[in-house]
């Protein structure tokens, strides 16, 4: 949980230094039998970027790295 808590620190604050902001109210989600569900962004304009992330005992699978 802490590394996870690292990398979401780390893009906060990359997004920050270039004037962005982070939705809070729009965590990682999982791929179950709906991939993408509300909240929708209303009122500014948005965008969301994400990897499909395999969780292991070792190093991490980006499953869309591959």
């Amino acid at each position: 949980l802490a590394q996870l808590n690292a990398i979401g620190l780390a893009v906060e604050r990359t997004a920050a230094a270039c004037g962005f902001e982070v939705i809070r109210n729009l965590p990682g989600h999982g791929i179950g039998r709906t991939l993408h569900e509300p909240p929708s962004v209303d009122g500014s304009l948005a965008a969301q970027y994400e990897h499909t992330v395999v969780v292991t005992r070792g190093e991490p699978l980006i499953l869309t790295q591959l």
